[in-house]
């Protein structure tokens, strides 16, 4: 049933004289949108005290920041932080505020413990770490640190979760 309403909307779109690789295009935007939606909104975990809305702090408007960056260059990571600064420089102020923010300034900002949030982007994970970790929290609150991982997560975690997923050197 998928096959044939995909194959529908194709032939409907070349009727109108759109390519197959607009269409492909538009599909693959279309989903990581919405695995944005959902990584974002669902992949959030707060059962922790301490971090009562990790998406709407800077841990989260940056991996928020991450994951547009990379739908817009079709998967592809930033190399390093100045990179992203100069692609968040080129979204529309509209879209700026979807991401909770009025400032791209906002989305480096500091974390909850008001240092300035610890950037990974460009940098070999450790062997004994969580590869998909992007940034997190030098200090944190309460002995609650929040992490930023790829797809847009953010996972709040204890002392001890938090040696397991950033090992010191």
């Amino acid at each position: 049933m998928v096959g044939r309403f995909i194959g529908g909307r194709l032939m409907a779109d070349r009727a109108r004289g759109q390519s197959g690789g607009a269409v492909r295009r538009r599909f693959f935007l279309g989903a990581m949108s919405g695995l944005l939606a959902v990584s974002t909104g669902c992949g959030m975990s707060s059962s922790l005290s301490g971090a009562s809305d990790p998406s709407n702090s800077s841990v989260g408007r940056f991996v928020s920041l991450v994951e547009r960056y990379r739908i817009a260059q079709r998967g592809r990571l930033p190399s390093n932080e100045q990179e992203l600064r100069t692609f968040a420089t080129t979204i529309h102020p509209d879209d700026l505020k979807a991401l909770g923010v009025t400032s791209v300034d906002e989305c480096f900002g500091a974390g909850r413990d008001g240092q300035p949030v610890v950037v990974l982007l460009g940098q070999k994970a450790p062997s004994n770490g969580d590869p998909s970790v992007i940034c997190y929290e030098q200090e944190g609150q309460d002995g609650i640190r929040l992490v930023g991982k790829l797809g847009g997560s953010v996972e709040v975690a204890d002392t001890t979760r938090f040696a397991e997923l950033v090992p010191t050197p």
